[in-house]
């Protein structure tokens, strides 16, 4: 859509040709009263949104993030690269495994068992503990009917 595009200076002489001649119908004057205040409070708010468009794109806006949002970014990044440390050590323990078995059998298994298995625990995804409450619960949520 063009920014510059006034639709209504561009329906003014189509509207005013379907409608004829304005006449005594006081219904059809409140019709055309509503649908110009209508126009009249879109357009503007169009042009508004394109202008914001405009400046958030050329970056004359700008987006300051909550802090308790950047904290929370921090510690999904955090426990993404922990689990990815803890599968590669495991894919390595596994890989170590399977020399090791050329010469003993039984500790190769064992490592490639273990490390099959913490790899796969750390990509699946192992529930983390819950942390407890740093504060209080409201009153209403203890469960005492007092």
């Amino acid at each position: 859509m063009d920014k510059e595009f006034d639709i209504v200076a561009n329906t003014k002489p189509y509207v005013e040709d379907i409608l004829g001649n304005p006449s005594a119908n006081p219904a059809k004057d409140t019709v055309i009263d509503q649908v110009k205040n209508t126009f009249f409070q879109v357009i503007p708010a169009a042009r508004k949104v394109f202008t914001l468009v405009d400046q958030f794109e050329s970056g004359d806006i700008r987006i300051q993030p909550s802090k308790s949002f950047e904290k929370r970014i921090l510690q999904q990044q955090n426990t993404q690269t922990r689990k990815i440390v803890l599968s590669v050590f495991g894919t390595g323990v596994f890989i170590s495994g399977t020399q090791i078995m050329l010469q003993n059998q039984t500790a190769g298994v064992m490592m490639m068992i273990g490390g099959g298995a913490f790899t796969l625990l750390q990509a699946r995804g192992i529930p983390a503990r819950r942390r407890r409450r740093t504060h209080p619960r409201p009153p209403f949520m203890n469960g005492s009917n007092d």
